[in-house]
């Protein structure tokens, strides 16, 4: 590396961290946009949460027909 090669990436980082400083003050988004943002988080959680319950219903369900299942066929195996 040369010492002008640092010089330019010093000036480069020094351009990115101004860059940086002057986004921090404003924001990307509006507040309305900020809103909706949220209101679709927000939905997206609760149907994610939804989708694990029910699949937590669905599992509890199965493994009680099959426990089921199986104690039927041991007592019929059993009785003969």
């Amino acid at each position: 590396m040369t010492i002008g090669g640092v010089h330019r990436q010093i000036d480069a980082l020094k351009l990115s961290i101004q860059k940086l400083e002057a986004a921090k003050n404003g924001s990307a988004f509006t507040d309305k946009q900020t809103d909706q943002i949220n209101i679709i988080a927000g939905e997206h959680a609760k149907t994610y949460a939804d989708q694990v319950f029910n699949r937590l219903i669905i599992w509890a369900a199965l493994s009680a027909c099959v426990g089921g299942g199986g104690v039927v066929l041991a007592y019929l195996k059993l009785r003969g």
